[in-house]
């Protein structure tokens, strides 16, 4: 039994939000991170605005963790609820290190397009201020 939460923690996330606590539901979640690795095994939502969200591996977890999720005008912040070295950040970096199925390799694309846009739109803010 103490394997399975271990294995369980490694899987698992923690996601939370700023504004009203029913802007994120357990099916949109479960949307947001099906797209790292498969269906999600379970949502948990907590009091206020977070969520605990257990992925089918640590390494979808990890991909998670490193990603930008949610619409850009309320993301989220996603951190590993256990520590995993299921996806170092050199490998996570670099695909020819690592096999990566198409659904990962979307959301790595994904995730490097909604960084430009995070990026663009603090230069655009920074400049508007100025």
């Amino acid at each position: 039994p103490v394997a399975t939460t271990q294995e369980e923690r490694r899987r698992a996330i923690k996601a939370s939000w700023s504004g009203h606590e029913g802007f994120y539901t357990a099916a949109k979640l479960r949307e947001i991170f099906g797209a790292f690795g498969g269906s999600v095994e379970d949502v948990i939502m907590r009091k206020g605005c977070e969520a605990i969200v257990v992925l089918p591996s640590a390494r979808a977890a990890a991909m998670a963790a490193q990603s930008v999720c949610g619409p850009v005008s309320r993301p989220l912040l996603v951190v590993p609820l256990e520590k995993s070295s299921a996806l170092p950040a050199a490998a996570a970096a670099s695909t020819a290190t690592c096999s990566l199925s198409a659904a990962e390799e979307t959301a790595m694309t994904h995730h490097a397009f909604q960084s430009q846009v995070l990026h663009k739109l603090r230069e655009h803010s920074k400049r508007k201020r100025s």
